[in-house]
């Protein structure tokens, strides 16, 4: 039903730890015939010899390194097939009763993404929602700015079936060229592929997504000043964050193997540039002690200025505030997207 389909794991736990979402994936892929790939580098032998040989359908990869973005990127590049989707290794997959999945080979051809039904679960009380929306809207930025409307702050669509072709693509570009590699990135990738086209609900596919250390306050803003420590970034990237998403964003919208014609692209950059922008500025008003004398000018300048590529110039330099060679690194990351130039995953 799911032979053209690979779901990766890049996987950091323990045995005990993951064991409960392999099981999953194994059942699941044996009752749809989709491809799997682990790529582990939790360097716990035990994990390896409970699955490793499970099944004909499984490339299971060990790694000795702890790189999350190095890990990812080498389960990706055992993806073969048209189709492709990410799993977390404290996440569970299965198949409703009764019900078979979409025939992806019948999908529409401006169709990019299928997702699931998606368990926000945590341990101690269970499935807290269940998230189905699709986002079936013909134009791109019409398409972004639903997905704004409808996610709560919650990227949870990221884990969905994607159309290979541009979701391989993405990723080469940013596994080779980003400045960061950071796991913070995602929802831009997701952006991405929803201006790349439209997003249809498969019932018969459940997806429960472990919301883990972002289910407490406690822990919430520990884990995000982690995903930005862990980048190479300091500690108060946190307060720019829109702003790395604005930028990030934009160059994904610029890679040129999306299907978006240059009317559609310019639209898609305007949207991202009213969506992400204004949380930056807002977040720079709304507390300027938190940001220094020369953040303040740049923001005021952007309020001046309507031309989008002297807008992202702007923001590049705001980048540079808050980290000094952040801007080149940046454009050099912009200039690799907008040639082509990439390596394979």
């Amino acid at each position: 039903m799911l032979s053209d389909l690979t779901i990766y794991m890049p996987s950091n736990r323990t045995l005990e730890g993951s064991k409960d979402a392999i099981e999953s994936l194994l059942a699941f892929s044996q009752a749809t015939g989709c491809r799997m790939v682990i790529s582990d580098n939790s360097q716990d032998p035990r994990k390896y010899a409970a699955f490793s040989g499970r099944s004909d359908n499984l490339a299971y990869l060990t790694r000795d390194d702890t790189n999350a973005q190095e890990n990812a990127i080498s389960a990706l590049s055992k993806v073969e097939t048209s189709f492709v989707m990410p799993m977390g290794d404290d996440d569970t997959i299965r198949l409703v009763d009764k019900l078979s999945p979409i025939d992806l080979s019948r999908l529409a051809p401006d169709v990019v993404m299928v997702r699931p039904q998606t368990e926000i679960w945590v341990e101690k009380s269970g499935v807290l929602r269940t998230e189905n929306f699709s986002i079936e809207l013909d134009d791109p930025a019409e398409r972004i700015a639903q997905y704004g409307r409808t996610s709560l702050g919650n990227n949870s669509i990221f884990y969905s079936i994607c159309r290979s072709e541009y979701y391989l693509g993405l990723h080469r570009h940013f596994s080779a060229w980003h400045p960061t590699k950071g796991g913070y990135c995602d929802w831009s990738m997701t952006t991405a592929l929803i201006a790349s086209g439209k997003v249809v609900h498969d019932p018969a596919i459940v997806y429960r997504y472990d919301l883990g250390r972002w289910s407490s306050n406690d822990t919430l803003e520990i884990a995000k000043a982690s995903l930005f420590v862990q980048a190479g970034l300091p500690p108060e990237a946190h307060d720019f964050y829109p702003l790395l998403r604005f930028i990030d964003t934009y160059v994904m919208l610029m890679s040129r193997h999306l299907p978006l014609d240059q009317t559609q692209r310019d639209k898609t950059l305007a949207i991202n540039s009213t969506m992400g922008l204004a949380a930056f500025v807002n977040a720079v008003k709304g507390k300027p002690e938190r940001y220094n004398d020369t953040v303040h000018h740049l923001v005021d300048l952007i309020l001046e200025e309507a031309e989008l590529n002297t807008v992202f110039i702007i923001a590049l330099m705001l980048a540079e505030c808050l980290q000094l060679g952040l801007k080149d690194r940046y454009l050099a990351y912009y200039q690799a997207v907008t040639s082509e130039q990439t390596r394979a995953v």
